[in-house]
């Protein structure tokens, strides 16, 4: 019996892991070339993506609704349209939405741009956790990571970052209850943070948030090692946890009533 259990609880753990991550987004009439989805300057990242981590599926969506996003694991959200545009605000009701994903499990990456490039959309995309961007540049200054080791995405399984490319890259004036991982060359000034789980409240997910989206198009690493760290989902009681428990105390129950059957 208690091979079977084993079989049974390693046989639920690869079905855990071959779970398919829904990676979600703005839809190409929203996000425009930055759509997760459909965008012509995401092509490489989803085919990256795709390539390491098998199963992955890309949808999109022209609103973030609870509805949608229910059926998101990973949220990827950017200020860009394209290369001279914002998208258009997040509603009122999108940014509850935004949170309330988030406050209730869900990972994100939320890349802003610089202040002059999205004063409009930034605030909505950043506001309701407490994020703001004030800087702006036209130069592509380098951005240095302040400690590899402390973060999960810059020390991962597919290498250690210390560097990074930018674009034309904004700055955050305010990280709020995140925690800065890379400062600009040019002025020291924070350009990635993240937020781990429970930043937001007991259970809620895991946010990187950044302020310039072509990092998340130039960095490989940082890519493939954010995508690791995100679709990993907040632990929680799970039915998985659940059924393996439950099969562990069935073989438990089962073991102790032989036991006692061949002692009578």
């Amino acid at each position: 019996m208690l091979r079977r259990t084993l079989l049974v609880i390693v046989l639920l753990i690869q079905a855990a892991a071959a779970h398919a991550i829904q990676v979600g987004g703005f839809d190409l009439g929203r996000g425009g070339p930055y759509s997760m989805s459909d965008g012509a300057f995401t092509a490489p990242l989803r085919g990256l993506l795709s390539s390491n981590f098998a199963g992955t599926n890309f949808s999109g969506n022209g609103t973030l609704t609870p509805g949608y996003l229910s059926g998101v694991d990973l949220l990827v959200v950017t200020a860009a349209y394209n290369d001279s545009q914002e998208i258009v605000p997040l509603s009122v009701a999108e940014q509850t939405a935004l949170y309330d994903y988030v406050r209730n499990g869900g990972n994100a990456l939320i890349l802003g741009e610089r202040s002059n490039f999205s004063p409009l959309t930034n605030p909505t995309l950043l506001g309701p956790f407490g994020l703001t961007i004030t800087g702006a540049t036209l130069t592509d200054p380098n951005a240095t990571v302040i400690d590899p080791s402390s973060a999960p995405f810059t020390a991962g399984p597919f290498g250690v970052v210390t560097t990074l490319t930018t674009t034309n890259p904004g700055w955050f004036g305010d990280v709020g209850p995140a925690i800065t991982v890379a400062l600009l060359d040019s002025n020291s000034q924070p350009v990635l943070a993240y937020a781990p789980e429970n930043t937001f409240g007991s259970g809620s997910g895991r946010v990187i948030f950044s302020a310039d989206s072509d990092m998340y198009t130039q960095n490989l690493t940082l890519i493939l090692n954010s995508f690791e760290y995100l679709s990993v989902q907040v632990p929680e009681p799970s039915s998985l946890v659940l059924t393996v428990f439950g099969v562990c105390a069935a073989g438990v129950v089962g073991a102790t009533n032989r036991r006692r059957r061949s002692r009578g």
